[in-house]
């Protein structure tokens, strides 16, 4: 794992569940940054962007693959087949 990911993990605490608008945390969390010097930055997201409420663009999907699996990595051909959509019937 890339050691600064790792560093970052290393720093995250899991609070307690939510007790106000729990019907609206489908798939989300509220996450709190804290910096060095006390500042806090807090944001609530109830549904992420690609939750099942949510859905998810293909263009979404297709970024996030080609991020994940640059070509080099053997990927590209199964790429090109699900692109490439369903095989016509012989």
């Amino acid at each position: 794992m890339n050691p600064d990911i790792r560093r970052l993990l290393d720093l995250v605490e899991v609070g307690e569940p939510p007790t106000q608008n729990t019907e609206r945390y489908k798939q989300g969390a509220t996450v709190t940054v804290k910096t060095r010097d006390g500042r806090s930055f807090t944001s609530t997201v109830y549904a992420p962007r690609g939750s099942a409420i949510n859905g998810i663009e293909w263009d979404d999907v297709e970024t996030k693959f080609r991020t994940l699996c640059p070509p080099g990595r053997g990927l590209a051909v199964e790429y090109r087949k699900i692109n490439a959509g369903p095989a016509p019937f012989p």
